[in-house]
């Protein structure tokens, strides 16, 4: 739990010094045009502390049995094309594309929304954390069969080792190398990621080669929920999709 700590410490300090700069710029009077920019790198911050409260709230309610699992019948296809499309101005500012593919234009299955679009975040968070320098691409794809919906996050990054692949999804395992760009995170996301897989009677698999990017695979019973199960929709308005896009990549440069 250290690091954990060393995470949390880390943006409050620079949350603290933006705001004592601000401070004393505005006892002096002095507004810089650079004014939004602090702003933004509290925001920034305040953003990462609240991805880590998040996950390891999740990890706990999980571990003390009161993480609730809250599925509905829909258009899953349309929920993960959505996420791709509200993704896509986050991801073109780190210098990668993304694109969606499916098999199938409309599949109707049960999924919690919330835990579903979690997942999607969590792991092309994960592509543009280990991308390279240019040239980047983040293919997520989406197929079927009778038992299963197939959710693949795909990119052509800096990939995995195989020993690091044994472990990414053990609770505080953290497989940032020297060749990533971003050094920072929990250890957590891809963790949560299994377990919310598993609520929906599926796994996650990955597959990765060294300078040649990683394919993650989540699979979810391809089932309906009866009337009995299914719970209120999870609905968001725009700016609540965007703050949890700016959630899940907030430890990003």
């Amino acid at each position: 739990m250290c690091f954990i700590s060393h995470e949390i410490k880390n943006p409050l300090n620079m949350i603290l010094a933006t705001m004592q700069l601000i401070e004393k710029k505005a006892e002096k009077n002095i507004y810089p045009k650079d004014i939004l920019q602090h702003v933004e790198l509290v925001k920034r911050n305040s953003f990462r502390i609240m991805k880590i409260v998040n996950d390891l709230s999740s990890k706990s309610k999980i571990e003390l049995g009161y993480e609730t699992f809250n599925p509905t019948n829909q258009d899953i296809v349309y929920f993960v094309e959505d996420i791709c499309e509200s993704v896509r101005d986050f991801v073109n500012i780190n210098e990668m594309n993304i694109i969606f593919d499916t098999d199938i234009e409309e599949l109707v299955v049960g999924f919690d929304s919330e835990k579903i679009e979690k997942i999607v975040l969590n792991l092309i968070s994960n592509s543009l954390k280990f991308r390279k320098k240019k040239d980047g691409i983040v293919l997520v794809s989406l197929s079927h069969d009778k038992d299963f919906v197939y959710i693949k996050v795909k990119d052509n990054g800096i990939g995995i080792s195989k020993e690091n692949a044994k472990r990414i999804f053990k609770i505080f395992e953290r497989v940032n190398d020297k060749r990533s760009i971003v050094k920072q995170g929990t250890g957590v996301g891809l963790s949560l990621v299994k377990t919310f897989a598993k609520l929906h009677n599926g796994s996650v698999s990955v597959k990765s080669k060294l300078g040649q990017g990683s394919e993650f695979t989540v699979k979810i019973a391809n089932t309906l929920t009866s009337k009995d199960e299914t719970q209120d929709e999870y609905e968001l308005t725009k700016d609540e999709r965007i703050q949890n896009i700016r959630v899940a990549f907030s430890d990003l440069h």
